[in-house]
């Protein structure tokens, strides 16, 4: 017969039914900077840590399993950081079950029951679908075993080799995100709540907590020695004031929290503005504060129930306070510990008020409606345009904040895919109105005037764009592919010299991004129509390796291949295309290359 043990399983099958096929997911959203990372491709992940700035810069452990995953698959793949991701959300289910059954003395049923629960719900989603929060997993797993180190030790008649794994596992949460700054304040209080009668005991434990306070320097090593992050700070743009994001951010924790009871309408990328006045918060910011003050109060009364009120707030202070981090107002990820707040006192009281099969009838149907819910959204972050798709389909899109802007900008890059022109820039300036529009929204909204017809003045926005951003590669790169366009059309003297420029622009653009699949296959385009296509595979096939489904790089590769005199390398590449779309424009070509193979007219080499 198994033992009580074997429940530890529950919350591991019930993660991986709800997350299977993750592995199938590509890159998105901040994920693109994980696929562009040179440091990331040479092995090196202190230079990818303490480089050039990037969406991991200043996590030395995370880029660390980042490198280790590239070494093991041979390359930047998708899937198998997925699959790491997964196996660490696995690993964390089951220790979130050892440390309810240790923080609440309850048999491993319940305990067992509670980790599945948090291990399904849809606030997990960002954290496990998402390649860039393998930071969060990982401050996960050791924040969380540092809390069952901390039980441990008030069991161990030999405290200190718990003691020590309690600080490592700390030092290590500190090296895998920022957010877990007030970790060792909650193993503080955690130890008064529940291992200790009285400070006086408490302090018995100084070298313990000595310890952990020498952690905060492996944050501050961190922070200091890693390149600003532009978009966190009082200098953002646009800018916003401690006030105004404690404003905006009573916005987001009533989101969290409600989100825990109805996990609806939740996405990757919020289109929450910052809040400038009182007023529009007032009461869910009065709330709030009568939250923290009930934690407060509660101190004196429980403190084991006043501890999920602290676990829940100090563990998002980081994000959610006074500090603001301008591109996202509101991200579900940060509940993926704080989430604990609410599950542990309701497996509490579940494991106090329930019978056994009472409660695993209850746990077990919300356990399967919260993994529906889960897979549906975690199937969204598939690609990036299930993505993008979804973020413009739930978010409102009603007000003129930063971060409606670049979702409006995201609106439209789709519907230019569908090939609805007009409504995509209906979006465009819909999202030039609203506040600071970024160097990513200006060069759509070029590359939408010069679809539209209006080469010119895309390139005087790009040009204007270029004195503030003069390093952005991707407008170096579409500023070039105009001057391309304009190269076919003039006079033999004036066609060299916009070839020429347009030749520096595209150099240039590989310098700052040459891992870039768009600029390596603008670059191949234009290295073909020069004349140059022996050079001009090369980029094209860089460009594939670096995006292997990458349509329109295959279409030019074979164009490339079809002018060297080799017809059946552009057919293969070509049939390719039309097995994945048969109404691919380039069926045409292959069609007359079909014919010329079977006609003999012309040999391959």
């Amino acid at each position: 017969m198994p033992g009580p043990r074997a429940w530890l399983l529950l919350p591991l099958v019930s993660a991986l039914v709800a997350y299977w096929g993750v592995h199938e997911f590509g890159f998105v959203f901040d994920d693109q900077g994980i696929a562009g990372s040179t440091a990331l491709r040479a092995g090196d992940w202190l230079d990818m840590a303490f480089g050039q700035y990037q969406s991991l810069s200043n996590r030395p452990l995370t880029c660390l399993t980042l490198v280790i995953d590239h070494a093991i698959s041979g390359g930047v793949d998708a899937g198998s950081m997925h699959v790491t991701n997964l196996l660490l959300h696995l690993a964390n289910s089951v220790l979130v079950a050892v440390l309810l059954r240790q923080l609440l003395g309850c048999a491993w049923l319940p305990a067992a029951l509670g980790a599945s629960v948090w291990a399904v719900h849809p606030l997990t989603v960002d954290a496990v679908a998402y390649v860039t929060q393998r930071s969060m997993l990982l401050m996960g797993l050791f924040t969380v075993l540092a809390g069952i180190a901390l039980l441990r030790s008030a069991r161990a008649t030999r405290p200190g080799r718990w003691w020590l794994l309690c600080i490592l596992a700390t030092a290590l949460a500190m090296a895998s995100k920022e957010e877990c700054a007030a970790l060792p304040i909650l193993l503080l209080l955690g130890s008064r709540a529940f291992l200790a009668t009285s400070w006086q005991q408490v302090g018995r434990r100084w070298p313990l907590f000595a310890g952990l306070a020498a952690t905060w320097s492996v944050l501050l090593a961190c922070v200091l020695w890693g390149p600003r992050n532009p978009t966190v700070g009082y200098e953002t743009v646009p800018p916003a004031t401690a006030w105004e994001w404690l404003l905006t951010q009573a916005q987001s924790v009533s989101h969290y929290a409600r989100s825990v009871v109805l996990p609806t309408g939740l996405r990757g990328i919020y289109d929450f503005a910052v809040i400038r006045e009182t007023g529009p918060v007032a009461l869910r910011g009065g709330m709030i504060l009568a939250a923290i003050g009930a934690s407060a109060w509660l101190w004196f009364r429980n403190q084991r129930l006043a501890f999920a009120g602290a676990w829940f707030f100090l563990l998002l202070a980081p994000t959610s306070s006074i500090y603001p981090i301008i591109t996202e107002p509101c991200a579900d990820r940060r509940m993926y510990l704080p989430l604990l707040a609410f599950l542990a006192p309701l497996t509490a009281l579940g494991a106090a008020r329930l019978r056994p099969p009472v409660l695993g009838a209850i746990a077990g149907l919300l356990i399967t409606l919260l993994i529906w819910q889960t897979r549906s959204l975690a199937s969204t972050y598939r690609d990036q345009d299930l993505f993008d798709a979804h973020a413009v389909a739930t978010n409102d899109l009603d007000n003129e904040g930063f971060m409606a802007g670049k979702i409006l900008a995201t609106a439209a890059r789709l519907e230019v895919k569908r090939g609805n022109l007009a409504r995509a820039q209906e979006l465009t300036q819909r999202s030039m109105r609203c506040v600071a529009p970024g160097p990513e929204e200006l060069v759509a909204n070029a590359a939408l005037l010069e679809q539209l017809g209006d080469p010119a003045t895309a390139e005087q926005q790009l040009r204007a764009l270029l004195k503030d951003y003069p390093d952005f590669a991707k407008a170096l790169s579409n500023l070039a592919r105009l001057q391309l366009a304009k190269a076919t059309q003039a006079s033999p003297q004036a066609a060299g010299q916009l070839l020429g420029e347009a030749r520096a622009l595209f150099v240039r653009a590989l310098e700052l991004q040459p891992l870039a699949a768009e600029i390596q296959n603008s670059y191949g385009v234009f290295l073909h129509t020069v004349g140059q296509t022996k050079e001009a595979v090369l980029h094209l096939r860089r460009a594939i390796e670096l995006e292997p489904r990458f349509t329109e790089a295959r279409r030019n590769l074979g164009i490339a291949y079809h002018a060297l005199d080799d017809p059946r390398a552009a057919l293969k590449l070509w049939d390719e295309l039309l097995r994945e779309d048969p109404n691919d424009p380039i069926r045409a070509d292959a069609d007359a290359t079909r014919a010329m193979l079977r006609s003999g007219r012309r040999k391959p080499r």
